[in-house]
């Protein structure tokens, strides 16, 4: 293998450990926590319980739709040139700042 696939192969081989090890401090996260959370919705009945689930759920599938729709239609404007994503970001930033500051 060259030197060149294998930069490549390893760098892909970290990011894939790194989101596994992401992963699982979430679902150790979520573990600890379980029981409080069973706590805070002992007092709710299944129903509610669902709709609640169901909501998220449609807003989740909603987030979801809306972002591939917006990148298909981005598409079609990115250059792959890193300073328009340096200059769109600082112009941003500016935009940002200027509306948290100004008002």
């Amino acid at each position: 293998m060259s030197a060149e696939k294998r930069t490549r192969f390893d760098g892909w081989l970290a990011g894939i450990c790194a989101s596994r090890v992401f992963n699982g401090l979430v679902f150790v996260l979520l573990g600890l926590q379980l029981r409080h959370m069973v706590a805070g919705v002992i007092d709710y009945d299944f129903p509610h319980l669902a709709g609640y689930a169901l909501a998220l759920w449609a807003l989740l599938m909603a987030l979801r739709l809306g972002w591939v729709w917006a990148s298909a239609l981005l598409r079609h404007i990115q250059t792959g040139y890193i300073y328009h994503y340096a200059f769109t970001m600082i112009i941003g930033l500016f935009a940002l700042l200027t509306w948290w500051f100004g008002h």
